[in-house]
């Protein structure tokens, strides 16, 4: 499964990456990451959402049958 993981995340935008990394792997909140990257909380909920529905829209193309 992580293998999985991880050819997902190579696939998403770098951005998508980051954001994904600091929130799920860093374990860092909304407002660090925001504070961070000199951005606004709801900017970066924005972009973590839109983030968490690529890796599940590229999750479920690695899952689908050839």
């Amino acid at each position: 499964m992580s293998e999985q993981i991880g050819l997902v995340m190579t696939a998403l935008p770098s951005r998508y990456q980051a954001v994904i990394h600091a929130k799920y792997e860093e374990q860092r909140t909304v407002a660090e990451i925001a504070a961070q990257w000199g951005e606004s909380p709801k900017a970066v909920e924005s972009l973590l959402s839109r983030a968490r529905a690529a890796f599940r829209e590229a999750y479920r193309r690695l899952d689908e049958p050839d």
